[in-house]
């Protein structure tokens, strides 16, 4: 016969196992994936603030109409042509400048909201996209113009530029404009930004700021 014994308080087989902890196995390859996406991150932010470093020194050492953010020790952690360039250091010294040339005043953001916006201008049937390749052409139907701007007014059309668009940009969102050379997307861009030689915004459109 066999005895059964029961299970209890001081019993000899022991409870199972529920322990659900991860093997140490797999932990240390979940440690290495975050560590190598955390450095692939790191190394992206790194040249991204790189580059822009070397464009804004660039501009302003070669009379880019830029000052100095900030002085720049040769060879040093805020030099972007410097092997002990520091992103971290150039970013917080970049804040810094921007922080104080504000003099304490909050930095001026806006958005922008737009309504029935159409834009049109005048032309000639012989007006044509500039390019580089034509610029000269350019240049002698500009001096036609200059001399004959009475006669010539008469013969222009009104061109529609811009067709009823309507959009809402918010304060600290960037607006991409995409489209073909001759689709009006610098056009559009000048309007928002209160650029409007050269060309003329109906009064039914609607721009609040």
């Amino acid at each position: 016969m066999i005895s059964e014994k029961p299970l209890g308080h001081g019993a000899d087989t022991p409870p199972p196992t529920t322990d659900k902890r991860p093997s140490s196995f797999n932990t240390s390859i979940t440690d290495v994936a975050n560590s190598n996406n955390y450095d692939e991150g790191e190394e992206h932010v790194h040249d991204e603030v790189l580059q822009l470093a070397r464009r804004l020194t660039t501009q302003s050492q070669h009379g880019g109409g830029l000052p100095p953010l900030f002085p720049l020790h040769q060879e040093g952690p805020l030099d972007p042509n410097s092997p002990h360039f520091n992103a971290k250091q150039w970013a917080k010294a970049f804040f810094k400048a921007r922080t104080e040339s504000l003099e304490g005043n909050p930095p001026k953001t806006t958005g922008v909201a737009f309504k029935n916006l159409n834009v049109y201008g005048f032309g000639s049937d012989t007006d044509f996209q500039k390019t580089v390749g034509n610029v000269l052409l350019e240049a002698g139907t500009m001096v036609k113009k200059l001399f004959h701007s009475k006669l010539l007014r008469g013969k222009e059309q009104r061109v529609d530029i811009l067709h009823d668009l309507e959009g809402v940009v918010h304060s600290g969102e960037m607006l991409c404009v995409l489209g073909p050379p001759g689709s009006g997307c610098s056009m559009f861009l000048k309007t928002i930004a209160g650029d409007t030689h050269g060309f003329h915004i109906e009064e039914s459109s609607c721009l609040n700021y």
